[in-house]
């Protein structure tokens, strides 16, 4: 039975702002095995490097981008998380991403971290 404490999901490397769609965070991870993955929506708590917390709502999609090494795996397919409504300046760069272990599980089908 998976637990539903917050575990961490990304550690912001950059963010980019996609006009009033929200923000996208990077990294982005490869997709999860299996075919027909959809777009997932769940929320997240941003832990800033001051210590305080933020909640989002994020959305995990399948996004594929132009690859041109095919020993890349995925063929270019990659599962990015981008939260709708959120500022460029309201993610800084470092902050800690944190999720529920039930959505970390539904996204990587693991039950440890990717950090």
């Amino acid at each position: 039975m998976t637990s539903e404490r917050d575990v961490p999901l990304l550690t912001v490397a950059e963010r980019f702002e996609i006009g009033n769609s929200g923000v996208v965070l990077a990294p982005d991870f490869p997709l999860p095995e299996g075919s027909g993955w959809k777009e997932y929506t769940f929320f997240v708590e941003v832990v800033h490097e001051t210590g305080s917390t933020s909640k989002f709502r994020a959305v995990a999609s399948p996004v594929h981008h132009l690859v041109r090494n095919p020993a890349v795996s995925g063929g270019g397919w990659r599962l990015t998380i981008v939260l709708p409504g959120a500022k460029k300046e309201d993610i800084s760069i470092g902050s800690r991403v944190l999720c529920s272990a039930t959505t970390y599980q539904r996204l990587f089908g693991t039950g440890s971290s990717t950090e």
